[in-house]
């Protein structure tokens, strides 16, 4: 698939949504965002303490780096299998839920016309944010040139930029993934912001990232450029992990901001 073909898949499904959201008007919406809000915070909380006992992703337990990436993958699967469920059993609720909706909806003096357009707005949201999981958690690592194809794509590449935190730390797993290299081919600064990046998007704790600097950062004599942001996350880091002074000032002396 080229990006062309993603850019055009994305437009047609964010029209059809739009024309959904438009029919069923802002009230019954209402409800299809917040609940779908809802199923994603679900996911959120769920994925990581289940993926630690159900494996589907299989990896190597004993190495460490392919512990961590396989783990990560691992509760990104296990992640859209309990999206799907949960939107499942959304949709089952709603069938109960949106006729007593509709009925609510005749007391406001909403006009027609407005309450589709609120609707058309928040189903559009909602089909954005869709594109954005689909893109992200399965396109990125698990289709070939997925990485690239979204980069050269220019709606596609836009929606996945709305979080991007997240979404350049699944793009340089994806990447040691499919190279199958040591860490030790790659630059300080590659390794560097794929562990800040990582650990903010809460896929690796501050214990892993720390000894994933401490193994392939800290004790490199090379100098590495940072922008100030990570700086300061790296400091904190540092510190928050019992960091002396003189050793956060060594660490920092190979750095250029």
């Amino acid at each position: 698939m080229d990006f062309f073909s993603i850019d055009i898949i994305c437009v047609i499904f964010l029209v059809i949504t739009a024309i959904i959201g438009y029919k069923k008007g802002f009230i019954i919406q209402l409800y299809d965002i917040v609940s779908f809000l809802f199923v994603l915070l679900l996911v959120y909380f769920l994925s990581d303490p289940l993926s630690s006992i159900w494996t589907i992703y299989q990896y190597d337990s004993h190495d460490f780096i392919a512990s961590l990436i396989g783990s990560t993958i691992n509760r990104i699967v296990v992640g859209f299998i309990l999206f799907i469920v949960f939107m499942i059993i959304k949709k089952i609720i709603g069938v109960l839920v949106k006729p007593l909706l509709k009925g609510i909806m005749h007391t406001f003096s909403l006009t027609a016309f407005a309450d589709r357009l609120l609707g058309l707005c928040c189903h559009v949201v909602e089909g954005i944010l869709i594109i954005y999981i689909c893109l992200v958690f399965l396109f990125i690592p698990f289709v070939a040139n997925g990485k690239e194809v979204i980069q050269n794509s220019y709606i596609a590449n836009a929606i996945v930029d709305m979080i991007p935190d997240v979404t350049q730390t699944v793009m340089n797993m994806s990447d040691l993934m499919q190279d199958n290299n040591s860490l030790d081919t790659y630059s300080k600064e590659f390794i560097t912001e794929f562990t800040l990046n990582a650990m903010n998007a809460h896929f690796i704790n501050e214990q892993d990232a720390l000894q994933l600097f401490e193994d392939y950062v800290f004790h490199q004599n090379q100098t590495i450029q940072l922008n100030p942001s990570q700086i300061q996350q790296l400091t904190q880091l540092l510190e928050d992990s019992n960091y002396s002074t003189q050793q956060i000032q060594d660490v920092l002396s190979q750095i250029k901001g």
